[in-house]
């Protein structure tokens, strides 16, 4: 088994290696109430994506290619936050686009994303992606839905909550401010019915929503919850990446 952190690697490593599959960790840049650093997403992506690659038996044939973590997303209803930088998700597609060419001129077969960001939608990107770039085959993953963050966590929390306060309690110690610095994540949701259930879908002005930017409670967050949680999360998504990466692209479908 190969595993490439790309960010850290050399040329002398990679100049004769065949790379089966690229992971490309996709996060934001934005806050996370008053105890998190902003750039939250994007570590937690970075941190799952070489665990699950770290994971992969040694004896495996396959190589595979952490590229640096993408540090800006779609944050549209977060633009008036200080130093929360959005880029527009039309941006986003290209920005994909450069790296799904270039991957393709040098014979990769295989990019997935690995997404740390819940404003980032990939889906509609890959289906333009998949019509102008056929040749590479493309997928994504949401990391925090590898496993259901109920039976690790009491309340997970949608932003900075129980479940990413564990997580970079674990991951990040140092950089997690004490939980009394923190709000409480209370949030408040759309009057309207359709929206209130979210059948009804549109983005919302963040300081609408949060007197401190989270929503969802921290006060439970637990480093050893979530030991658990992200260990099983990058066992299951290690699993995932040697079974797409060692299939073949003509041979995907039953």
């Amino acid at each position: 088994m190969n595993s490439i952190d790309l960010e850290k690697a050399h040329w002398k490593e990679l100049e004769h290696l065949a790379i089966d599959m690229a992971i490309l960790p996709w996060g934001a840049t934005e806050p996370h109430n008053r105890h998190l650093p902003y750039g939250t997403d994007t570590l937690c992506s970075r941190a799952v994506a070489l665990e699950a690659v770290a994971r992969i038996p040694e004896d495996s044939p396959l190589s595979i290619a952490v590229l640096p973590a993408m540090p800006y997303g779609v944050n549209t209803g977060q633009r008036d936050l200080n130093l929360c930088i959005s880029i527009r998700p039309s941006l986003q597609y290209r920005l994909l686009e450069e790296i799904a060419l270039t991957l393709r001129e040098q014979k990769i077969p295989k990019l997935m994303i690995v997404n740390g960001h819940g404003g980032n939608n990939f889906k509609p990107l890959l289906r333009e992606l998949q019509q102008n770039v056929p040749e590479l085959f493309c997928c994504f993953t949401n990391w925090w839905t590898l496993k259901d963050g109920d039976e690790y966590f009491r309340e997970q929390g949608d932003h900075a909550g129980e479940l990413e306060t564990s997580v970079m309690q674990y991951l990040y110690p140092e950089l997690v401010l004490p939980l009394s610095e923190a709000g409480k994540g209370a949030s408040r949701g759309f009057r309207p019915a359709g929206l209130s259930s979210r059948a009804v879908w549109a983005p919302r002005e963040w300081t609408k929503v949060s007197s401190d930017t989270g929503v969802g409670n921290p006060a439970a967050s637990s480093p050893l919850k979530a030991e658990r949680f992200f260990t099983d999360a990058a066992k299951t998504l290690a699993t995932y990446i040697a079974d797409i990466a060692a299939t073949d692209n003509s041979d995907l479908y039953e």
